[in-house]
């Protein structure tokens, strides 16, 4: 039961960092970008979003994760690296979406990208329910929309250095 909730709750996590780099990901020239932060015990997720600056249409989405082998109480690092291993490739099975996990000494860093203008909505809304309450649809998701339900989820606008 314990390997199926930390399945769920892994995979949730990931998901939205999906999301959220899903709408950051597009680094045309002249995009700006706007990051958001949320820390939660050993861990730590940036979200990063690319976006239109006239409709503030997002574009992409990346989200850096890092998480400590010590927040996955009563798993062995083995189990740990097994499960996440099986979220990461459930992920890069969606098109638009680029994932990748290293495996450090004390913890692990995945790295999520989402491409919004190349994304299978019909795949990524099967997970994306967990984090953002509207229907994905292509090109729909203003960066407006995104930082409320960050906002809300707890994460903290991270001020650009001038």
């Amino acid at each position: 039961k314990r390997m199926i909730k930390l399945r769920n709750i892994i995979f949730s996590f990931s998901m939205l960092v999906v999301l959220l780099l899903a709408s950051a990901c597009s680094m045309k020239k002249g995009n700006p970008t706007k990051s958001y932060e949320l820390l939660i015990n050993d861990s730590k997720v940036v979200i990063t979003y690319t976006y239109t600056e006239k409709e503030e249409k997002v574009l992409k989405e990346k989200v850096k994760s890092t998480f400590k082998y010590s927040s996955y109480s009563g798993l062995k690092e083995t189990e740990i690296k097994k499960i996440v291993n099986e979220v990461v490739g459930k992920i890069q099975a969606i098109d638009g979406i680029k994932a990748s996990v290293e495996f450090k000494d004390d913890g692990i860093i995945e790295d999520i990208e989402l491409d919004f203008e190349k994304l299978d909505y019909k795949k990524s809304n099967e997970f994306n329910r967990l984090y953002f309450t509207g229907e994905l649809k292509s090109n729909n998701v203003t960066l407006k929309e995104m930082e409320t339900q960050l906002l809300q989820m707890g994460f903290k606008k991270i001020e650009e250095k001038k």
